[in-house]
């Protein structure tokens, strides 16, 4: 697998798999001496005897279906059979799922139970999210009005029914894709600039081979194409805009540097950061960057669960008159601001005294991706130790999604003037 990949990014043959049409500077993957084809083969071997296993130690050994029948509640069971995106194992020369290609889009769907019609196939096109209406639909009950999923009932007891006119796909900020009911499809990429377009008529070229984007003959179906994939993109509160040559993709930050006393200074931790982000280096508290607005950018540092402590030794007195440090918000991602910052100074690393505390706001459910500023000021005075104290939330609290788990919380260069 490793040979597939290079700067983390998956190769299509001999070409970049963000980039179709780029050579990619290594060469053709398949005039490799036949390793990738043996790699293909040997993935779709492993594949193979994991659905076996599958089978044998869940559906034979497990027997389920078997001891719902022997309890005689098999005919009054919805039993609901899904999967994951799978790998394209070689399909399009790919091994992962870094696609909008139907081979790694498209998923199983199998539902038995009472009323639904067996050994029949349906064409619709569905999300799996809307399994829930279509189970809570099949058992007499209403659904949340905040569930936008789409009960699938019609369509069980109706072979020609449909709830969707289209399908929407993504994959990052590079690749958006359409799917109509009239099996079109357009796939879109804008890498490094560059955008292209993929277009195909399923309904005689089901394995995406011929891409149509370019053929005159198709122009009224890509531009159909177009304007599906942006209003399908709006309704789906796609964060890009893809009306936008550029998809309102805003450059990419880096960190800036800032000047304060306190670069270089040596760093005592009570607590050592997460190895997970930035190699847990404390060093980088210090070291004139100050980060972006994206956590995983390997400047934030970060500790999960437990209080930050971290003293800095100035190696001299200098005159301290303000200390600045910066927090994430992303409750998304169980990154949470501190309950309180506490700033303490010392001349000898030994006898502290307080400089300020703050309480950032509480986080609550409805917070937007933001970084809060926290900065104390001073009564100009000097010392050769500053002394940073974060309280962590600890866990994240009962509402959030991960109740009771460690909460992480990612800190900013700490800036003394």
């Amino acid at each position: 697998l490793e040979k597939t990949f290079a700067d983390g990014y998956l190769f299509v043959a001999d070409q970049d798999a963000r980039s179709p049409g780029t050579v990619h500077p290594d060469g053709n993957l398949w005039d490799n001496g036949g390793d990738a084809l043996e790699e293909f083969r040997h993935l779709l071997r492993v594949r193979a005897h994991a659905l076996e296993r599958f089978d044998e130690r869940v559906l034979r050994a497990g027997r389920p279906l078997a001891t719902l029948e022997e309890t005689g509640d098999l005919e009054n069971t919805i039993i609901v059979f899904a999967g994951d995106n799978g790998l394209a194992v070689g399909n399009h020369g790919l091994l992962g799922k870094q696609n909008l290609y139907d081979h790694s889009m498209r998923v199983p769907l199998v539902i038995r139970g009472p009323g639904v019609e067996r050994g029949v196939q349906r064409d619709a096109l569905v999300y799996l999210y809307d399994l829930y209406p279509t189970l809570v639909d099949m058992l007499g009950l209403d659904a949340p009005e905040t569930v936008t999923g789409k009960s699938l009932t019609e369509v069980l007891h109706e072979p020609e029914a449909g709830v969707r006119d289209a399908v929407f796909y993504a994959y990052k900020n590079i690749q958006r894709g359409v799917r109509s009911a009239d099996n079109w499809k357009l796939i879109s990429y804008l890498v490094d600039g560059v955008h292209r377009e993929q277009l195909f008529n399923l309904n005689d070229d089901p394995h995406e081979l011929t891409n149509l984007a370019n053929d005159p003959m198709s122009g009224d179906q890509l531009e159909r194409m177009r304007a599906l994939l942006i209003a399908e993109s709006v309704a789906a509160f796609d964060p890009l805009d893809l009306s936008r040559e550029d998809w309102g993709i805003a450059p990419p930050e880096s960190p800036q540097q800032v000047s304060h006393v306190a670069v270089g200074a040596a760093v005592a931790l009570a607590q050592p950061l997460s190895t997970d982000y930035a190699a847990g280096d404390p060093g980088g508290l210090v070291d004139g960057l100050q980060c972006t607005s994206n956590f995983r950018d390997g400047c934030w540092r970060a500790i999960r669960g437990a209080d930050l402590d971290v003293v800095l030794d100035l190696r001299n007195e200098q005159s301290v008159a303000e200390v600045e440090t910066r927090f994430v918000r992303q409750i998304g991602a169980w990154i949470f601001p501190p309950n309180a910052v506490r700033v303490s100074l010392s001349v000898d690393g030994q006898t502290w005294m307080n400089a300020g505390t703050t309480q950032p706001a509480a986080a609550t459910e409805t917070d937007p991706r933001s970084i809060d500023r926290v900065q104390i000021e001073v009564e100009a005075q000097r010392a050769r130790y500053v002394r940073l104290q974060a309280e962590s939330v600890g866990v994240c609290p009962p509402w959030h999604a991960g109740a009771g788990e460690p909460a992480w919380m990612f800190i900013d260069e700490i800036v003394v003037r």
